[in-house]
């Protein structure tokens, strides 16, 4: 009895040293694995790629110098002279303004005519000039269809800003203040030369 006893007390304290130890042995024929620590790669930025926009050259300035050479009764020689670096294309009919004292525009009525005839398509090379007839109805200051004109503007082809038309008198100076009766008004096409412009 007593060594049966003996043998119980020995084995309950060697099953109670193994479980205090804290360790638990695996089971035979098996392997344990441990993973790897897993590590997240950060996301590439996005790269935004603007796209290049090229802008379109201004088309040049037109540079030009405009005259209306008196001929004498109701008509004038008109020129447009290119006075820039680039050549211009001048075709059809020049486009004219009258203004008052007071730099309004004039309701003068304008005809358009196909004189000496139709209006080639000229190129204009810097320093070459291109002409126009223009007639009138001279009226009475008295009159109400009179339209007292002392400024004439030019508008050049392309892009170009109105110019003030120089008035050349008779005997070849220029006007500083001119003064033109008009009760109506023509406009003849621009030419390459100025023979045959005046022949209303």
């Amino acid at each position: 009895m007593r060594t049966l006893a003996g043998g119980c007390v020995i084995l309950l304290i060697a099953l109670l040293s193994g479980c205090g130890s804290g360790q638990s042995a695996a089971p035979a024929g098996t392997t344990t694995t441990t993973a790897a620590p897993t590590t997240t790669a950060a996301p590439a930025r996005a790269t935004t790629t603007r796209p290049t926009t090229s802008r379109p050259a201004p088309p040049p300035v037109v540079a030009v110098r405009a005259e209306l050479t008196m001929q004498g009764g109701a008509l004038g020689l008109l020129a447009l002279t290119n006075t820039g670096k680039q050549s211009v294309t001048v075709q059809g009919w020049p486009s004219m303004r009258f203004l008052d004292a007071a730099n309004g525009t004039l309701p003068v009525p304008m005809q358009r005519v196909a004189v000496p005839g139709a209006g080639p398509s000229i190129r204009l090379a810097p320093g070459r000039t291109a002409f126009a007839g223009v007639t009138w109805v001279a009226g009475d200051k008295a009159d109400t269809g009179t339209y007292v004109a002392t400024t004439v503007r030019l508008t050049p082809p392309g892009n170009g800003t109105s110019v003030v038309v120089g008035v050349i008198g008779t005997d070849g100076r220029v006007s500083g203040y001119p003064e033109l009766d008009l009760k109506s008004v023509k406009i003849g096409t621009w030419q390459p030369a100025s023979q045959g412009v005046l022949a209303f």
